[in-house]
């Protein structure tokens, strides 16, 4: 279905759907489109790119994966 979405160009508006905050952190070079790039920007998503990596940025860049989610939570609305 992922793949399907992905093909389509629906996926990124769904991300942009979302109610909650989110981040689409991007394996830079190998790991998302330029075309995936414009489409996740036309949405509204947040996104980072994570580089250099592939698919799977958390295994690539394990401490930028990590870093790139801390300031994003560091930019969230607080509930109190």
């Amino acid at each position: 279905e992922l793949l399907e979405m992905s093909s389509k160009e629906e996926l990124a508006g769904r991300f942009g759907a979302f109610s909650s905050p989110a981040c689409y952190l991007a394996g830079v070079p190998r790991g998302v489109s330029d075309r995936s790039k414009e489409l996740l920007t036309q949405a509204g998503v947040i996104w980072t790119a994570i580089e250099p990596a592939g698919h799977w940025p958390f295994l690539d860049q394990p401490e930028q994966f990590v870093s790139a989610l801390q300031m994003f939570s560091k930019c969230l609305p607080t509930t109190e």
